[in-house]
């Protein structure tokens, strides 16, 4: 497979001053921006996957590995790939906007909840709480 870690590589696909891209972990045939741009590289040249649009439900692209295919969620790869989110941080996103496909840096953001215990509940805290 040929090498697309190159920038210079990288930048015929950049459309804003800021967008990043990076392979995919688990996934080594595409890159991904921090725009939510996903393309294949399995093709001489390159081919941006469409996000599916499901009502109610954050945008998703269908990508292939070794162990079969898979259908991911574009901001969950935008966290795992580009690190937006906090380890501790287990809430869906906020969209700053309103849209669920708006994958602009910034406009992504994670409410940390505050965890309140339910009556008879034992709540054990560590020195950290």
């Amino acid at each position: 497979m040929e090498a697309y870690s190159n920038n210079k590589i990288f930048s015929q696909f950049l459309m804003h001053k800021d967008e990043n891209f990076v392979y995919i972990k688990e996934f080594p045939k595409y890159i991904m921006s921090n725009y939510g741009r996903v393309y294949s590289l399995q093709r001489r040249i390159p081919k941006e996957l469409k996000h599916t649009n499901r009502i109610g439900k954050h945008s998703t692209v269908i990508l292939h590995n070794d162990n079969g295919k898979y259908e991911k969620t574009v901001y969950k790869l935008i966290e795992e790939n580009f690190n937006t989110r906090g380890a501790t941080y287990k809430v869906s996103p906020i969209f700053r906007d309103g849209d669920n496909r708006n994958f602009t840096p910034g406009n992504i953001y994670y409410e940390k909840k505050q965890f309140k215990p339910l009556p008879g509940d034992i709540v054990i805290k560590d020195d950290n709480q």
